[in-house]
This record gives C-alpha cells, sequence and structure tokens, in this order.
C-alpha cells in the first residue's frame, strides 16, 4: 500500500494476481482497458501512461 494514494487496497496471493492476469490478458497491475457501445476493446495500457494520453482515449471512444 502506498500512503498517498487514496482509495481502497488489496493484498492478492500470487494465485489471485495470477488469475486477473490471465482473465484480462494482462502482464501487470495496473491495467487500463477501454471499449466501445459494442463491448470491443479499443485501449489496452499496462502502467499509469498518465491523465492526459488517457482522456484523449475516453474521448475517441465516445465519439
Amino acid at each position: 500500500m502506498i500512503g498517498e494514494i487514496d482509495g481502497s487496497h488489496f493484498y492478492l496471493t500470487q494465485e489471485q494476481y495470477q488469475y486477473l492476469l490471465s482473465h484480462y490478458d494482462s502482464t501487470g497491475i495496473p491495467t487500463y482497458a477501454l471499449y466501445d457501445a459494442q463491448g470491443q476493446q479499443t485501449y489496452k495500457q499496462i502502467g499509469f501512461s498518465g491523465v492526459d494520453p488517457f482522456k484523449f482515449e475516453i474521448e475517441k471512444v465516445l465519439k
């Protein structure tokens, strides 16, 4: 847990961690994904790329 980051934090077992990675086709946490209205994934980023690039991708998928 990082004290400067608000919100809920959870410790995962290795089994839980591996399940999340395989279930969401990821290689790390955090993973951010956006889906369009048809349920198609339009964006995926492993690790935090910053607010501005993420906002740009949200605006693209909402058009």
